[in-house]
């Protein structure tokens, strides 16, 4: 049913700011969708939209690292009917 994806390392590169940076025109390109409702949500709305200055900003790093690791490796999710890239 579901392909098996193999994990890999990517280490983090430059500064939480500067990785948003690389990957925010994904985002504001509507390249990335949210779920219409979950009970995340709101939070991390919140956190993303208060980025940099927000008081928390571990998900917004997560995200942009998320949005990396899909460029590098985007072959191995193809399959998913979501991913279009």
């Amino acid at each position: 049913m579901f392909k098996r994806l193999e994990a890999f390392w990517l280490s983090p590169e430059k500064g939480k700011v500067d990785r948003m940076v690389a990957q925010s025109a994904k985002i504001e390109g509507g390249q990335v969708r949210l779920p219409r409702e979950a009970n995340w949500l709101e939070g991390f709305k919140s956190e993303v939209a208060a980025f940099p200055n927000g008081k928390y900003d571990d998900q917004v790093d997560s995200l942009s690292q998320l949005l990396r690791a899909l460029d590098m490796h985007h072959h191995t999710i193809r399959h998913c009917s979501r991913y279009k890239g």
